[in-house]
């Protein structure tokens, strides 16, 4: 979730390099909350996530195919550590499995979108112990915490 403070950072860094930037609020929370504003801003429409049986709602997720289904799979994998439940063995999973199931959800609907950029706080879920660059490989996205995304924008 970007707050108000990244939110004020970002927006002068991308004017300051001249790129367009939309950015898109990607996460599950998105339908928890029911709004696409954090923290007076408007965040762009929220990118759907993948339809997963019994977590998703119907009216705000979306149908995938084998390759949506691969890449969540794979995400879960590298968040989890390989740590994960296989299928049919996912019945009762502890809050942590849901926590990296969700992750690997919002890492998958921000891959289907085509964005260049993923910026997150979530170092253990995204960026430690070699799955930044796992996670991008899988992906062919760059992972970013909030304060490098300013950087990257500022360049030319």
């Amino acid at each position: 979730m970007i707050d108000e403070s990244e939110v004020q950072r970002i927006r002068p860094a991308a004017a300051a390099g001249g790129k367009p930037v939309e950015l898109h609020l990607v996460s599950v929370c998105t339908r928890e909350r029911g709004q696409h504003v954090v923290d007076g801003v408007v965040i762009g429409d929220p990118v759907p996530e993948l339809f997963v049986w019994d977590e998703s709602p119907w009216d705000c997720a979306v149908w995938g195919d084998e390759k949506d289904a691969e890449l969540l799979e794979h995400a879960l994998r590298i968040i989890s550590n390989g740590s994960f439940p296989p299928h049919g063995r996912r019945d009762g999973l502890s809050e942590g499995h849901w926590h990296q199931l969700r992750d690997a959800m919002v890492f998958e609907a921000h891959v289907r979108s085509g964005n260049e950029f993923f910026a997150t706080k979530d170092k253990k879920g995204f960026i430690s112990n070699g799955k930044r660059e796992a996670l991008e490989q899988l992906g062919r996205t760059r992972i970013v915490e909030p304060g490098d995304l300013e950087t990257e924008l500022m360049k030319s």
